[in-house]
């Protein structure tokens, strides 16, 4: 078939046309065999639906610097560096082993308009039918420049015990090792999902293909040989699909609470696929902040929300004091609301957490002005101190003997907790909460916003 050849002349941005989000429709990506005539690489973008036959790209999007152009039915698009290079692997297979390699393609940076909030929420909520209907996906690992890992690739596909010369070759194992175990890919956030949703994994690194089982066959007879290379196991103990298991939200984040992404808000929406139970409803949507994501988090993971995964949740989600304006740029910040008693001593006042990881947290104030100036919680028997500053924006309500203090996310985003909110949901789940605080606390509410201080409600 003969494909057009396209000149530099007369092009101009691609821009996308609208998909149709009443049904399960995604765009394609064909790469074309012939190079346009200034030496681009060619593509062509179709819309169709997840019934449609097609493989997926799985990749890491690393630096956007620098970038490289391609054309897209003719016209311009700027992709990052790494994925260029994969189109350049694709392009090169295609000329040398058959059209295959070229698609067509479903992949996030160019089968979304990632300007378009609306689309990317209807694209990441369907994001388990692309990955799970895909004939393939491939995980592309990258370029290196790294010639001795051929022959352990080579050994991968014919299924062959390494020769022994090779494998006393430490240059080659560490290689090897660097490239694929020690490679930045497997941190992506979004990888869960797609990893474990994949009907056939093939793992492409430079011009090599081989499947994920018989990568892990090359990776462990390299364990086998040099036993201390112990990534090697804990790569391959990690990435066993028999050993994952689905569950709700809070548990999910905290197992996979130190993947990696550009945009906070996806280490929640990379999830979601893969939850089952509390959180299992919450919706897509890029055009809220992350504070409010994080209040909609709690909100639906009633039986694990306490202090300590306000705070978690808070601090996976990277909270700040000034995000970018949103949708609905006036609405308030949620914040958590607590009830704290107060002691002889009119400046000390405590609250009792639903767990006993932080049993009692309490507040001091200026004698004077009444102004707080520290939050104290016990960890381990130790003090955590958290000095409380102008902009954290805490409110104070008072009922009789007890006041109401609400904390914006971004304040809790600066306790220093760490990794015992396991221990919390292990003590909650086994119905040994403490019991002191009022019922129904702590609790979300809508707070102040940074223009108007004051003006809160209480969400049923």
């Amino acid at each position: 078939m003969q494909f057009p050849r396209s000149t530099s002349d007369d092009n101009i941005d691609f821009k996308y046309r609208p998909l149709d989000r009443s049904e399960p429709s995604i765009r394609l990506i064909q790469i074309l065999p012939e190079l346009s005539d200034d030496g681009r690489i060619q593509c062509t973008i179709t819309h169709t639906t997840t019934s449609a036959e097609y493989k997926c790209l799985s990749y890491q999007w690393r630096d956007k610097t620098p970038t490289h152009t391609i054309l897209i039915d003719g016209k311009i698009f700027t992709i990052p560096h790494n994925l260029f290079n994969f189109f350049t692997a694709a392009h090169d297979k295609a000329a040398s082993e058959g059209p295959a390699a070229l698609g067509p393609y479903w992949m996030d940076a160019l089968c979304i308009d990632q300007s378009n909030v609306l689309e990317r929420n209807h694209q990441v909520a369907q994001m388990s039918k692309i990955y799970a209907g895909a004939r393939c996906v491939y995980i592309w690992l990258g370029k290196m420049d790294v010639l001795s890992i051929a022959p352990v690739i080579q050994q991968g596909n014919e299924k062959t015990s390494p020769s022994e010369r090779f494998l006393r070759n430490k240059v080659a194992c560490r290689d090897f090792i660097t490239c694929v175990v020690g490679n930045g890919y497997w941190t992506r956030a979004w990888i869960i999902q797609e990893f474990m949703l994949a009907s056939h994994i093939i793992v492409w690194l430079n011009d090599r293909c081989m499947t994920f089982a018989d990568l892990a066959i090359s990776l462990d007879v390299v364990y086998r040989v040099e036993p201390f290379y112990q990534e090697i196991d804990n790569f391959l103990e990690k990435w066993d699909r028999r050993s994952y298991q689905y569950g709700d939200l809070i548990c999910m984040l905290i197992r996979f609470r130190h993947a990696r992404c550009y945009d906070p808000r996806d280490r929640i929406f990379s999830l979601l696929s893969l939850v089952r139970g509390e959180g299992q409803d919450l919706q897509v949507d890029y055009g809220i902040s992350r504070a409010e994501l994080a209040a909609e988090v709690l909100r639906q993971s009633p039986s694990s929300f306490c202090f300590c995964t306000a705070v978690f949740v808070a601090q996976a989600l990277g909270v700040e004091y000034t995000e970018p304006p949103f949708i609905n740029p006036k609405t308030t910040l949620p914040c958590l609301e607590l009830p704290w008693y107060i002691w002889g001593d009119p400046i000390g006042t405590a609250y009792c957490n639903t767990c006993p990881c932080t049993s009692t947290i309490s507040i001091s104030r200026d004698r004077d002005t009444g102004v707080i100036r520290h939050i104290t919680y016990w960890y381990n028997s130790y003090p955590v101190h958290t000095l409380i500053l102008p902009k954290d924006n805490l409110e104070m309500t008072y009922e009789g003997d007890r006041f109401f203090l609400r904390m914006p996310f971004n304040f809790l985003r600066r306790f220093r907790y760490a990794d015992h909110v396991e221990l919390c949901l292990h003590t909650q789940r086994n119905d040994r909460k403490t019991r002191d605080s009022s019922a129904g606390y702590p609790r979300i509410c809508q707070g102040t916003s940074d223009a108007e201080l004051g003006s809160s409600s209480l969400i049923a």
